[in-house]
């Protein structure tokens, strides 16, 4: 782990040959009076945009799932 919040989220970085990716995991208050969570993952690096397109697609839908999943344990 990169970077720990508490209580407020953390960040994970993971290099490998011409990439950097970074996810971050942020909690915070909504509007509604809730708590908001804000997923995101990016890629830097010479090789960051090629790993953008090939895979952003797929981890948007995971990213949905993890966030789905925490709403859901959140709730019980």
């Amino acid at each position: 782990m990169s970077e720990w919040k508490p209580g407020k989220g953390f960040t994970w970085t993971s290099s490998g040959p011409g990439v950097t990716t970074t996810a971050t995991h942020e909690l915070g208050p909504a509007p509604s009076g809730d708590t908001e969570i804000v997923l995101g993952i990016t890629w830097s690096g010479p090789l960051g945009w090629l790993f953008g397109l090939l895979f952003g697609r797929l981890t948007r839908r995971y990213l949905e799932t993890e966030v789905a999943a925490l709403v859901d344990r959140a709730r019980r």
